[in-house]
């Protein structure tokens, strides 16, 4: 059994921003953890709730819904990791063969996390009851994820190393 997160309260019983976001975050942990081993449909809020040790009130003031506390978890999870990697990697002057193939590698390396894994499943799995929710996903964050693909394939274009008429299809 997992231990149940402890916070303190400040002056008035108000918790300080920073206690909030640490708040915000143990919740979007636990989140991602009970979404994962138990599936979309059979993670409620109150059960979040108590293994972040908050209240469900605490969760509905920040998320109208279970899916939009799923998509939360999701990008707070993987999304943030994956951004910071690919925006990690600079276009060089190596040569666009060897740069491209590195941020493949780095892309794949990261889809091939067991918890990348795992969220691609649930997404899979969640999608037929639930489409709603991969779709929103998908809106939200189209540009965070490709984004920097954009761009290595932009600097390539513009220095005529590779020919690019829509590098956003690309």
């Amino acid at each position: 059994m997992t231990e149940l997160a402890e916070f303190k309260r400040g002056p008035g019983g108000r918790p300080t921003r920073a206690e909030a976001e640490r708040r915000l975050g143990t919740v979007l942990e636990a989140a991602m953890r009970l979404f994962l081993e138990r599936g979309f449909d059979a993670t409620s809020v109150e059960e979040i709730a108590k293994q972040a040790g908050v209240a469900k009130r605490f969760i509905y003031a920040r998320y109208g819904d279970k899916a939009e506390l799923f998509i939360a978890a999701a990008e707070h999870s993987f999304l943030g990791s994956l951004e910071d990697t690919l925006h990690a990697i600079k276009p060089s002057h190596r040569g666009v063969e060897r740069d491209l193939y590195e941020f493949g590698q780095k892309w794949v390396t990261m889809a091939l996390q067991p918890e990348a894994i795992a969220l691609h499943r649930l997404f899979v799995s969640s999608a037929p009851q639930f489409p709603d929710i991969a779709k929103r996903f998908v809106e939200r964050n189209r540009e965070r994820a490709l984004g920097p693909v954009e761009h290595m394939f932009r600097f390539y274009a513009d220095r005529g190393e590779i020919e690019l008429q829509h590098p956003q299809l690309m």
